[in-house]
């Protein structure tokens, strides 16, 4: 009987240190990815960081454009404004230069106009048609800067897309790491009482065997 009992005990015993160890190991094996996954959650963070320091930018970006384009319509606003109280001759001087600059009409066709009269040399002449060709330039880089804003706001929402989905996929390894030790160490307790409650079946058993031997030989 108590060497039944010696029995049970050492391999229960024996069983706990076998969980302990298990444990053990699936505990450095679980801390060692939760550190990874803590290293990879805090990189995912600063790049978030990055992304709304970047959308910040764009968003002065942007407010810029903005404003330039309101003060080219107020600039050619002012320049309609100031044409429009011109005489007919000024009028057409502006006209005869702008297409110069602009290459719609040849070089050589404003020596023809300068017949008639037309002062096409004038200095406010040039000055007037070469800002028209400046508003004309600053026009076109707006419409690219606003484009390429465009690109990268594009670029970043599918940035941030990726983010999260690699976020949710870290977060559902570690619960499913979590939810991998748990049952390995319920299954290895289960496994344990189980050995330890046949082992005390076995053990009464002989006990009952040994009793109904013992009463047999008593009354034969």
């Amino acid at each position: 009987m108590r060497l039944v009992t010696l029995i049970v005990g050492s391999v229960l015993v024996l069983g706990m240190l076998t969980l302990g160890w298990f444990l053990i190991q699936a505990n450095r094996e679980n801390t060692t990815l939760r550190e990874s996954l803590n290293v990879a959650l805090s990189a995912i963070s600063s790049l978030k960081l990055d992304i709304a320091d970047m959308k910040q930018k764009q968003a002065e970006q942007n407010e810029k454009v903005a404003r330039a384009d309101a003060d080219r319509e107020k600039r050619d606003a002012e320049t309609r404004a100031t044409v429009g109280a011109m005489s007919a001759i000024a009028q057409q001087m502006l006209a005869v230069r702008g297409l110069v600059e602009n290459r719609l009409l040849a070089p050589e066709r404003l020596a023809d106009t300068s017949k008639g009269g037309l002062r096409v040399d004038s200095a406010f002449v040039a000055a007037v048609a070469g800002q028209g060709v400046l508003l004309e330039q600053r026009t076109t880089d707006l419409r690219d800067a606003n484009q390429t804003i465009q690109n990268k706001d594009g670029q970043i929402s599918d940035l941030e897309k990726v983010i999260n989905r690699t976020g949710k996929g870290i977060a559902d390894a570690r619960a499913e790491t979590q939810d991998r030790v748990a049952e390995l160490s319920n299954g290895i307790i289960r496994k344990l009482t189980n050995s330890g409650k046949i082992r005390e079946n076995r053990a009464a058993d002989k006990r009952l065997m040994g009793l109904q031997d013992s009463l047999t030989v008593t009354n034969p």
